[in-house]
């Protein structure tokens, strides 16, 4: 069984109390908070339902506030807290030996009960799981931590100058602790984007082998005038028969300047296509394992609800990601269906399939329009 941990530091936030309410109709039991000791009091309506730990009763193990170089003022010090809440998540499984952690930011909603749906691809990981967005950045939306060893392992590497969602992928790369939920499907991607760079190629191969073989025809055609120079005898028929013939490998010259242009172009996209393809296989790794869920980083609840009122106080509803690699606008629409007694989301795709969306991470903090 999961245990579910969320993490209220500094600030309460509204919010998460729509998030408790939403894990609870779910039928998630083991629930915990970790939060400041003046905030408990706040959680009295779920008091009987889940576990309130205080973050002043947990050590810093890390020495995570004093080496932090984030700013601990600005918007009441979001990204020093969000870093510090790993390092709270540690000292919390490390002191009551909490294991299959399921950490959820608190403006996060999921729609399926974790012990259902993620026992089965998640058993034996001993891989921390998050979702990324691209190569070089994570977002901490949803986190799987197997035990604390695990996290710790980890955060001897964090960089305490750089925010969580630049840590975990440096992190990856140097370790082999890190996985990723999927947040696109494995088979779309590898069939679309990587298929092209294929293409591109052997594009670029046919342009080269006809560039070859009217090289050859050009210098046929050099020869061809420089006998009809030499041959001043030749008859009138000949003649004709040459100029056709001059004609017709001026056309195959012509030809093959305008394939040696489509060459460097193919030549030149090929490599971008197959890249694009990659990271899009990267960001959609493991769907097929997790049952065919994508799990939302950022991009498809700002698609939805918009940004942070903090960041644009106007309507933002239909924004799109500039980092995530994948644009939802252009993969389908977004459409909610009544299953189970809650209102669910599902990317519906242009090919008419309906994919299940695990979680929305509702960056406009208005999480009751979405339960």
């Amino acid at each position: 069984m999961f245990s579910i941990v969320l993490v209220c530091l500094g600030v309460f936030q509204e919010y998460i109390m729509t998030n408790i309410a939403q894990l609870v109709k779910l039928g998630h039991t083991k629930i915990y908070v970790l939060t400041n000791a003046h905030l408990i009091p706040l959680f009295e309506p779920f008091a009987e339902l889940i576990t309130l730990v205080s973050a002043e009763s947990l050590d810093d193990v890390f020495n995570f506030s004093t080496k932090s170089a984030h700013d601990k003022e600005w918007r009441d010090g979001f990204w020093h807290y969000t870093s510090a809440r790993f390092f709270t998540l540690h000292s919390f499984m490390a002191k009551y030996d909490v294991r299959n952690v399921i950490h959820i930011e608190n403006d996060v909603l999921l729609y399926y009960n974790c012990d259902e749906t993620l026992t089965k691809p998640l058993t034996n990981s001993r891989q921390i799981h998050i979702p990324f967005d691209s190569y070089t950045r994570n977002i901490a939306s949803i986190v799987y931590i197997p035990d604390a060893s695990t996290l710790g392992q980890v955060l001897e590497h964090y960089d305490y100058g750089k925010n969580d969602m630049y840590n975990f992928s440096e992190i990856r790369g140097k370790t082999n602790l890190i996985d990723q939920f999927p947040i696109f499907m494995e088979d779309t991607t590898l069939g679309s984007a990587a298929d092209k760079a294929p293409r591109a190629l052997s594009a670029a191969l046919e342009s080269a082998s006809a560039l070859e073989s009217a090289s050859d025809k050009a210098s046929a055609l050099e020869s061809a005038s420089a006998l009809a120079s030499a041959s001043d005898k030749a008859s009138a028929l000949e003649s004709a028969s040459a100029l056709e013939s001059a004609s017709v490998l001026t056309d195959a010259l012509e030809s093959a300047f305008d394939k040696a242009s489509a060459l460097e172009s193919a030549a030149d996209k090929a490599p971008r296509a197959l890249s694009a393809a990659l990271e899009r296989a990267f960001v959609s790794h493991g769907w097929s394992r997790f049952g065919g869920y994508i799990f939302d980083a950022a991009a498809i609840g700002q698609f939805i609800g918009g940004v942070d009122p903090h960041n644009c106080p106007d309507d933002t509803r239909g924004f799109i990601n500039e980092t995530c690699v994948i644009k939802y606008n252009d993969e389908g629409t977004i459409l909610w269906k009544n299953c189970d007694g809650f209102l669910k989301p599902f990317l519906q795709t242009r090919e008419a399939r309906e994919i299940p969306i695990f979680n929305l991470h509702i960056h406009s903090k208005a999480l009751n329009l979405y339960v």
